[in-house]
């Protein structure tokens, strides 16, 4: 199904959390609600020699990253 919808709702102890969205990160109140969809459109991905996505992809989404101050 391509009609799906993932909604995050995030728990913090500093009533913040970080997202990274392409490139570009920000700070949301714990009350922020995030919902993941499906685009309309579809895009065309080139893929480097040597490139590996999961690191690219860890990079990006912060992981291991503490975005508390």
């Amino acid at each position: 199904r391509d009609d799906w919808e993932i909604t995050l709702d995030v728990e913090s102890r500093s009533h913040n959390f970080l997202v990274a969205i392409d490139g570009r990160s920000e700070t949301c109140k714990e009350t922020t609600q995030l919902t993941i969809r499906r685009a309309d459109y579809s895009i065309k991905v080139v893929k480097r020699f040597n490139h590996i996505f999961f690191d690219t992809l860890r990079s990006k989404m912060m992981w291991g990253a503490d975005g508390r101050r």
